[in-house]
């Protein structure tokens, strides 16, 4: 099966934003093989400005954590 480059750009643009779309639902997504994408909520918390000392709040968020499968990591440390 021959793949051309806008046939993969189209594919992977397609599946990025199915995954995007479940993450932002609260949904985990395990990826066979690869490993899991987790949403993570985090809190508003106080923070610091580095440059002027100036105490600020940091914006309550959600971002993503990835925990990679363990034949990844087995492939990735053995090199093969």
């Amino acid at each position: 099966m021959e793949c051309t480059d806008v046939a993969a750009k189209k594919f992977l643009n397609s599946y990025i934003e199915l995954i995007t779309e479940k993450l932002s639902e609260g949904e985990r997504v395990s990826i066979h093989y690869f490993g899991k994408l987790v949403p993570h909520y985090q809190t508003e918390r106080p923070g610091r400005n580095l440059h002027t000392g100036e105490e600020c709040k940091i914006r309550a968020r959600t971002s993503v954590k990835f925990k990679a499968s363990e034949i990844l990591i087995q492939k990735l440390n053995t090199g093969k």
